[in-house]
């Protein structure tokens, strides 16, 4: 028995998730509570993406407190390209995966079964102390977001390149992409149905959003399989900005700069 089991009986369906994170790092710390499941990678300096996983994603999502002494939470640093090689390898996409999370273990157990075939693996992740990776608080109430077809075509068009960044000027009636090369205008009246905002401020006042899109092929991947970009800044005032891609409504990926 373990403190966290958590099961999903199409493992490609985590998999598919976890690729584009698996992707910018070898390492992740992994979060688990009552509440989620997040991967937190920071490939960079001012680059930090997390991962977030809710219950309703998972065939089984169970906590045990018999197996966790006063603590309702697990933390600790995995080998996540590991973890997503591992599924990716498997002979099926009919493969089921259970992940068993206990804080008093130096490993974290994973079962593959195959129920037609009766096929059983386990592998073990070696895990290593949680560095404590800093996020700042969202200011929930200031937020810009835009289709995501729309954003894919604006990162084109922008020409960034690696390691540039991009800001979004955002008014009552209008909103900015500029780059160092390009900028793009939207009448936010003309293009409701494109875009939606909150606490923007009224009489000709600009919110701004400064993004990296960079690794391109991140902000690709995660903008496809979502609806909708959004944008927000940090409370407290703090100068961080996020982006954010919510996949349907049991997965989101924020991003900090």
């Amino acid at each position: 028995m373990s403190m966290f089991t958590i099961h999903i009986e199409r493992g490609n369906a985590l998999r598919r998730l976890l690729l584009p994170i698996a992707n910018l790092s070898n390492t992740a710390q992994i979060n688990c509570s009552i509440p989620c499941l997040s991967f937190v990678v920071s490939p960079r300096n001012n680059f930090i993406v997390v991962l977030r996983i809710f219950p309703a994603f998972f065939t089984s999502y169970q906590f045990n407190p018999n197996y966790a002494g006063n603590y309702t939470s697990f933390h600790a640093k995995l080998y996540l390209r590991l973890l997503h090689t591992n599924i990716s390898n498997m002979f099926t996409d009919e493969l089921s995966v259970t992940i068993y999370l206990n804080r008093f273990e130096s490993t974290i157990p994973v079962r593959f079964y195959e129920p037609r075939s009766g096929y059983l693996q386990f592998s073990a992740l070696l895990l290593a102390r949680a560095r404590r990776i800093p996020m700042y608080p969202v200011d929930m109430g200031v937020f810009f977001a835009i289709r995501s077809d729309e954003f894919l075509k604006i990162l084109t068009d922008l020409r960034v390149l690696s390691g540039e960044y991009f800001v979004i000027y955002v008014s009552t009636t209008k909103a900015l992409f500029k780059s160092l090369r390009r900028e793009i205008a939207y009448n936010t009246r003309d293009d409701e149905n494109m875009m939606v905002m909150g606490g923007v401020p009224t009489g000709g006042a600009r919110q701004f959003f400064l993004i990296c899109p960079s690794p391109l092929h991140f902000f690709y991947y995660t903008a496809s399989i979502s609806k909708m970009v959004w944008f927000f800044i940090a409370a407290e005032n703090h100068t961080r900005h996020f982006l954010s891609c919510c996949v349907n409504i049991h997965a989101s990926y924020l991003v900090c700069f």
